[in-house]
């Protein structure tokens, strides 16, 4: 951190899988930290004992910060924290700067950003990929929706959170990207599960199916991270099965707004709605492949 950053106070709101390991780079960068409770306590508890400070809701988080950053699971989330009563935009001081870095709605981002703006605040849209892994190594790839001045002010904290940092646009545009990347891997997610469960119904090894595909034009990010879990029948969440269904689905109601029609995703929300249906929703979002192997009684496993 440079000594002209040092008179940033970062406030952090939402420390589940993703905001813990975010926020713990922030302190550990040497931005001073305030947090507030969360439902699970142990996240709060350990970035107290690396020096942040507590304060019980978020308007008391917006008074002692000049960027405060939310991690909240969807925009129904974030408009609660920050626009009801007790909310960030009562205590947040004219100057600031609201960051969201979860996955929202385009819609709902350009409302709150014009609400904010009314008391003088500034919003970024920053949603984030590359998962839990790129939130604990720092390497997570930001796409950024707002003013490109705000960015600048801002990069210097976003840069202890991610290294491949994009701007892309006005407030809403960085969800909308956000949300078209999920739709790309979710539906691949999809196309490679059903892959690999034809695959071993014809009697092929999905071990060696692995290996080979992995060095075709087949070969892609979800193939190579997901299908390993899979092989092991280790479905423990990176990336939830329900957080899956819900930002595919937000991607749909962007396309029918837009009266554009999503053929692929179409299918694959329906696949994803399926496996909540199944009671996989807490698992990871490979737990899609359980839909077929449901209804054909087989397993993919490497074992």
């Amino acid at each position: 951190m440079k000594e002209s950053d040092s008179m940033e106070i970062v406030g952090f709101i939402g420390l589940g899988a993703m905001g813990l390991p975010m926020a713990k780079n922030i302190i550990k960068k040497g931005f001073p930290l305030v947090i507030m409770p969360h439902r699970n306590m142990e996240p709060v508890n350990i970035l107290k004992g690396l020096g942040a400070k507590v304060v019980k809701t978020p308007k008391e988080v917006a008074q002692e910060s000049s960027i405060v950053i939310t991690m909240l699971p969807s925009s129904k989330e974030v408009e609660e924290v920050i626009l009801e009563e007790g909310g960030v935009i009562e205590g947040i001081k004219a100057g600031s700067v609201v960051i969201d870095m979860g996955t929202s709605m385009p819609q709902s981002t350009v409302m709150v950003a014009e609400k904010l703006r009314e008391k003088g605040v500034e919003m970024l849209d920053a949603p984030v990929s590359r998962g839990v892994k790129g939130a604990e190594e720092g390497n997570l790839c930001i796409m950024v929706g707002g003013k490109r001045e705000v960015l600048d002010r801002c990069k210097p904290v976003l840069e202890d959170m991610g290294k491949d940092i994009f701007y892309v646009g006005p407030n809403g545009q960085g969800h909308i990207v956000k949300l078209l990347g999920n739709l790309i891997s979710i539906s691949n997610m999809a196309v490679v599960a059903e892959s690999f469960v034809l695959g071993t119904k014809l009697g092929v090894d999905p071990k060696i199916l692995y290996d080979v595909l992995i060095n075709t034009a087949a070969d892609s990010f979800i193939l190579r991270t997901q299908i390993p879990g899979i092989l092991a029948r280790n479905f423990n969440p990176g990336f939830k099965a329900k957080l899956a269904s819900k930002d595919i689905n937000l991607a749909l109601d962007l396309a029918k707004n837009a009266e554009v029609p999503l053929f692929m995703g179409a299918t694959a929300g329906q696949l994803f709605t399926a496996v909540k249906d199944l009671g996989y929703g807490e698992e990871n979002q490979s737990a899609v492949i359980k839909v077929w192997e449901k209804l054909l009684g087989i397993e993919v496993t490497g074992k």
